[in-house]
């Protein structure tokens, strides 16, 4: 039987892990980011439809986006430093005189890591499909 709590799975992920943040994914250059993020706001305007809130699809990327990193008030608690100064310069971005931009979120998406805008474009997808 396979056992999925084998030290060799632990090793491939780390191993994989590791190699990922130094040099990130091997495929984006054959991948347009500019598709990816006008796939994710597409698919945030369907998913805040869905709830009524349309007009409020850019907050709902900008939380989960923030999110992506962790709850700012489980990072607090967990006394992780490092990830709420992340988050609070996340929010300063994208939320400059605490309102949503969209072009300062676009602007974050095209700089981040593929591997993390690849994920987001996977929570995206996630949660417009519960």
């Amino acid at each position: 039987m396979f056992n999925t709590k084998d030290r060799n799975m632990e090793n491939i992920k780390e191993k994989i892990n590791e190699y990922i943040y130094k040099k990130d994914i091997g495929y984006k250059e054959e991948i347009d980011r500019k598709i990816i993020i006008k796939q994710i706001f597409t698919l945030y305007k369907e998913y805040a439809s869905k709830l009524d809130e349309g007009e409020y699809y850019l907050s709902h990327i900008d939380n989960d986006l923030g999110r992506m990193i962790g709850y700012r008030v489980t990072l607090k608690e967990n006394k992780d430093e490092e990830g709420v100064k992340l988050c609070d310069e996340l929010n300063r971005i994208t939320s400059p005189n605490n309102e949503t931009n969209e072009d300062a979120i676009k602007k974050i998406l095209e700089e981040v890591p593929f591997y993390f805008l690849l994920s987001f474009l996977g929570y995206a997808h996630y949660i417009n499909n519960l």
